[in-house]
């Protein structure tokens, strides 16, 4: 049986489509970005700006002002991820937000395509995984967030 992948399908599992055996990361592509609570991985020429005193909110900068971001929310009620989502998105449906596992963690996907809420295992914390495309009407960089969202992963304690 001969299985042919697309060139996007090779990038979302993590693998350098000119070199379908080597991994973004390893063939320079991508990067890793490790954070005290997680890593993600992200394109070699984005531009990383960390900010706020523990870096709960760290952007990947490409060109034309495009951008992709995760922000950490504390949880500090605790409520799982479909209240906390209601609980700020009151006027969305939640049927409209679809269900995610990324990795070992559950999310919800935002109905615009450009957002990701995950939530900690504890519930500590709401991970939030967005893509900004600032002035423009196109995404020029969706493959490359969902790459980069397929590759996020906590951080063992």
């Amino acid at each position: 049986m001969i299985i042919i992948l697309t060139v996007t399908a090779i990038l979302l599992a993590g693998y350098d489509p000119s070199k379908p055996q080597v991994t973004l990361v390893g063939s320079e592509l991508f990067k890793t970005y490790s954070h005290a609570l997680y890593s993600i991985t992200y394109p070699n020429g984005a531009v990383l700006r960390e900010q706020g005193e523990n870096k709960d909110e760290v952007l990947f900068i490409a060109g034309g002002g495009e951008f992709i971001e995760v922000i950490i929310i504390p949880n500090v009620n605790k409520l799982s991820l479909t209240e906390w989502y209601q609980e700020q998105f009151p006027q969305i449906s939640l049927a409209l937000a679809t269900v995610v596992k990324i990795g070992n963690l559950n999310g919800l996907r935002h109905p615009d395509n450009l957002s990701y809420y995950l939530i900690s295992p504890d519930k500590s914390n709401i991970f939030l995984l967005t893509y900004n495309v600032g002035n423009l009407t196109e995404t020029n960089f969706a493959t490359t967030f969902q790459a980069m969202v397929k590759s996020f992963k906590l951080v063992s304690p």
